[in-house]
């Protein structure tokens, strides 16, 4: 559904949902619908579920079971990011050491390592995956 303004100057004051297919290609043949009431609609249904602990308490028990059940894939994956980022450090760290084995000196090889600092395109997605979209 998508909401429009459709009509006349009259009408044009009320918001209206319409399906998708109806706005863009004309092959719906679902009415507009106000939005004013159609919210209204929901938001009275949403209510009386609202006073139904009956239905509040199985839809918390349903999400903490389907809560409980991805908690070990979540931390199989995040387990599997923080030994990516460890391989990482530690490719860096042979690098480094052969950098200095090819006759470079620390200055140099700090000098390398000083532009390199950025976290690499790989290093940024396996630490967004494991902590989201904030930063370590």
């Amino acid at each position: 559904m998508h909401v429009t303004y459709p009509g006349d100057r009259a009408k044009s004051q009320y918001r209206y949902y319409v399906c998708n297919n109806r706005l863009n290609h004309q092959s719906c043949r679902q009415d507009y619908i106000r939005a004013d009431i159609l919210e209204a609609s929901i938001l009275q249904e949403i209510a009386k579920l609202a006073e139904r602990k009956d239905v509040i308490t199985a839809l918390v028990a349903d999400f903490v079971a389907r809560a409980h059940k991805t908690v070990p894939e979540l931390e199989e994956k995040r387990a599997a990011i923080i030994r990516d980022r460890a391989t990482l450090a530690e490719e860096k760290q042979n690098l480094s050491q052969w950098l200095l084995g090819t006759g470079l000196t620390s200055q140099s090889v700090a000098c390398f390592f000083s532009h390199d600092d950025a976290p690499t395109e790989k290093e940024t997605r396996l630490q967004e995956e494991q902590w989201g979209s904030r930063t370590a």
